[in-house]
């Protein structure tokens, strides 16, 4: 008999979109604590070039009045002769301040693409990542498919073969029962020509030899009908032997002559016992008494 034969394919395939997306967000996730990490990185860079850029303000002019100190404790302020000193003090100073200004640019500039560039190996990490991720589950996933596709070809062809093999034993089955219907026609046949001769030899004629034939097909029927009801050959001959004595009583008693009677049985017995399990004529009236 048919039945189902698993195929895991589907499962297996949900299964591999289910891996994908747990590593993938194992993947996120750490993507993500990275972008947030630099994020704060990121924003701290302008205030902290501001307060370096306000110091180097603060710086510049304390060195304006340190210097314009110095030139007033020496008398100079109000020189015309120290005019030029002041100028070049003052470039010297500014000078120094626009240096600085332009370092702290610079800084500034270089730490925010170093910001960027990190940004941009997060996500490169992250984008390879899943793809090696998504490469691994894959290549795992086709081998379980091949695998499952074996398994599955394996259990078609054994499901095949079984079905085969019931397919046989149902037709040796129909075939037996067609040889035990085919044995119970012929012993019916045998049975009903057994009847006929004793009615040839039961001697007069009319209403009570009519009588006298009919309750002996009656019998002979209602015996064969319980004998060949069992389904097999050895249940019908263990029927018939368990119960001799009251079919041949039966038989006697319907009228059919002992001769008629024992022929009649061993027809029966003979037809329902192996080869080898024989018997004669004579064999078929042991133990039985009239």
């Amino acid at each position: 008999m048919a039945t189902a034969v698993y195929n895991p394919t589907a499962q297996i395939n949900q299964l591999n979109t289910a891996n994908k997306a747990a590593a993938n967000l194992g993947l996120l996730t750490a993507r993500n604590k990275s972008l947030d990490t630099l994020s704060t990185a990121q924003k701290a860079i302008e205030p902290a070039y501001l307060k370096s850029r306000s110091q180097v303000d603060t710086s510049n002019q304390q060195a304006a009045r340190n210097f314009a100190e110095f030139m007033a404790q020496r008398g100079q302020n109000n020189a015309v002769g120290n005019s030029g000193s002041l100028a070049q003090a003052n470039i010297t100073n500014n000078a120094m301040k626009q240096g600085s200004l332009g370092n702290l640019a610079t800084s500034e500039a270089t730490a925010n693409a170093e910001n960027a560039k990190q940004v941009s190996d997060v996500n490169t990490g992250y984008n390879s990542g899943v793809a090696s991720s998504n490469a691994n589950i894959n290549a795992a996933t086709m081998q379980s498919l091949i695998t499952a596709q074996q398994n599955y070809n394996a259990a078609m062809i054994a499901q095949e073969n079984a079905n085969r093999a019931y397919d046989a034993q149902q037709k040796a089955a129909a075939q037996a029962q067609a040889n035990f219907n085919t044995q119970r026609a012929d012993a019916a046949a045998s049975a009903a020509r057994a009847a006929s001769a004793s009615r040839s030899s039961g001697g007069s004629s009319g209403g009570s030899s009519g009588s006298k034939s009919s309750n002996i097909n009656d019998t002979a029927n209602a015996i064969i009908k319980a004998v060949y009801g069992f389904n097999t050959n050895a249940k019908a001959a263990a029927y018939l032997s368990s119960n001799k004595q009251s079919i041949m009583s039966s038989l006697l008693n319907a009228g059919m002559t002992p001769t008629a009677a024992n022929s009649w049985v061993y027809g029966i017995q003979n037809d329902l016992a192996p080869a080898k399990e024989k018997t004669t004529a004579a064999d078929s009236l042991s133990g039985v008494n009239f």
